[in-house]
């Protein structure tokens, strides 16, 4: 079966240093094994794809992977300017490899979020000239959302281009942590970077982007973020509580997860978070992914194939007709 894994991160070596600055920003204790990500990690993020990436995919027999920039990217820059130019030379160095092994590989555009005018014109530029098949977001921009008007440009590109967004993770910033002063070992990938996520998509939906722009199609990683498990609190809390008079939907929350949002299977989960995914969204709506390098090849597809109920039908969709229909992969 073709296995197309849609979020699988690589960027150059010049994003080191700007993801040792995002560090220090964000005053974070340690969240990664820092001697497995130096061993394990940094070098399959940069290196060339005939290093590890491209023999790593064959052992596993995985076909595609459509690359995007790792975490924080140019989320991490607040500079316009300089968040545009990062953006370019990012997308530059993704497309050379796209174009060395068209076969391989796909990618997703880096947005400089800090310039909106400057987005719209990258995330055009990628797909025009690069061949580029959506675009990927690190998060908040320094608190900033894509639901705030300062980007409703980028939303009409989006649309006019037809590809869609994808939203990776990104780390919280210390203002904020306030609710995890004392337990700050839930910074990162245990809980924070998940509410993050979740919040950014729930944020679209209430501030009503989908039905601003019924014709976006935005992506959440790592299984939803959780929130396939939360459809139906998200619908009671929107009717009971003030959502529903101050911010109206033309939809219930949920049903924009069978119209705008998408999920992907990034990263380690259980086999009944694939079902109950599958179950509250369709597996029309489920993108294979793997989070490569910070997941390795081995554990992910461990992950899929632990999953042992699956219908032929429903692996189909999910390891590749679902990246060809909506990414226009062929």
């Amino acid at each position: 079966m073709r296995i197309i894994g849609i979020e699988e991160h690589y960027q150059p070596q010049m994003m080191g240093p700007i993801r040792m600055e995002w560090a220090e920003k964000t005053k974070r204790p340690e969240m990664m094994d820092m001697d497995l990500m130096i061993k394990n990690v940094f070098p399959r993020l940069a290196s060339p794809v005939e290093a590890f990436r491209l023999p790593e995919m064959d052992a596993f027999g995985m076909d595609m992977q459509v690359l995007s920039s790792g975490s924080p990217s140019v989320q991490a820059i607040d500079d316009p300017a300089e968040a545009v130019r990062i953006a370019r030379e990012s997308n530059d160095f993704l497309a050379e490899a796209v174009h060395k092994y068209p076969d391989r590989f796909q990618a997703f555009a880096a947005l400089p979020l800090a310039d909106p005018k400057g987005a719209a014109e990258e995330l055009e530029r990628c797909v025009k000239e690069l061949g580029f098949c959506g675009a990927i977001v690190q998060g908040h921009q320094y608190f900033h959302y894509l639901d705030e008007e300062i980007y409703y440009p980028l939303w009409e590109k989006v649309c006019e281009l037809n590809v869609p967004v994808s939203l990776h993770v990104i780390d919280t910033l210390p203002e904020g942590m306030l609710m995890l002063n004392g337990c700050e070992e839930l910074c990162g990938p245990i809980w924070t970077w998940n509410m993050e996520a979740a919040t950014h998509v729930m944020r679209l939906i209430i501030n009503g982007i989908f039905d601003r722009f019924p014709k976006a199609q935005f992506i959440a990683g790592h299984m939803g973020e959780g929130l396939p498990y939360y459809l139906g609190r998200m619908d009671e809390g929107y009717e009971t509580g003030r959502a529903h008079i101050t911010k109206t939907l033309k939809k219930t929350p949920s049903e924009y997860f069978k119209s705008n949002i998408y999920i992907t299977t990034s990263g380690k989960y259980h086999p009944a978070a694939m079902r109950c995914a599958i179950d509250s969204v369709g597996a029309d709506r489920i993108f294979f992914a793997t989070d490569y390098p910070f997941v390795s090849l081995e554990d992910s597809f461990a992950c899929f194939n632990a999953c042992k109920d699956l219908t032929e039908e429903e692996k189909e969709l999910i390891c590749h007709k679902n990246a060809e229909r909506v990414l226009g992969i062929k």
